[in-house]
């Protein structure tokens, strides 16, 4: 099974068919996948605003969509609950 996860940029430009995808990414894409990982970007629209810095906002969807545990010293994380685990615990 072939599985691709995208960057947002990639993510922006397959939906906007945006010439700044290239000929083989866009090819990956239409034929080459199984499975394309967007899951994370469509938790993370879903997010609430307990946390603002948009790199953390990114592991806490992946731990989200991926049924993960997310250690971190972040206390902001906690807010987020369920699969998110204090390091400090």
């Amino acid at each position: 099974m072939n599985k691709h996860l995208l960057d947002t940029h990639v993510f922006l430009w397959a939906i906007a068919d945006d010439s700044r995808l290239g000929p083989l990414s866009r090819e990956l894409l239409l034929t080459g996948a199984d499975v394309v990982l967007l899951s994370h970007l469509l938790t993370l629209e879903q997010l609430p605003q307990h946390h603002r810095d948009p790199f953390d906002r990114l592991w806490i969807a992946q731990a989200i969509s991926e049924s993960l545990t997310l250690l971190s010293a972040d206390g902001a994380f906690t807010a987020y609950g369920g699969l998110l685990q204090a390091a400090w615990r």
